[in-house]
């Protein structure tokens, strides 16, 4: 059995960073800065997975790194091409410096779907 109570901690995280996005999606604000907010609640799902299943929980910030670290657990090969693109957004929205990748709106919908998949299928399966 997995620890479920860690996962729930991280997950709730992972929930007010995707809400956030939806209400930034919603009300038209800057692409880049909804990358960010997904890229922080991709962050913190796959790190639920990472405290459910009690591994050591890494400092990095790299998405397809934490992907490949659990990718005996969960196979995520869907999200590779979309955390790639918001691992962008992890530095390059916080400090100033060109943006490598600043997504349409359409993206962000799309990547904003994606997230709330990621979401669920964690929450799924740690709860």
């Amino acid at each position: 059995m997995g620890n479920t109570s860690a996962a729930i901690e991280w997950l709730s995280f992972a929930y007010k960073d995707l809400e956030e996005a939806v209400l930034l999606d919603q009300h038209d604000f800057y692409t880049d800065k909804i990358g960010f907010s997904l890229q922080q609640a991709s962050e913190k799902c796959l790190k639920a997975v990472f405290a459910y299943e009690n591994k050591k929980i890494t400092k990095v910030h790299d998405l397809v790194e934490l992907l490949a670290e659990i990718d005996n657990i969960l196979k995520f090969d869907d999200y590779v091409e979309m955390m790639t693109r918001l691992n962008g957004f992890y530095i390059a929205s916080r400090y100033p410096m060109p943006v490598i990748f600043s997504p349409s709106k359409e993206q962000t919908k799309v990547y904003i779907i994606k997230t709330q998949e990621l979401y669920e299928t964690i929450k799924n399966i740690c709860l």
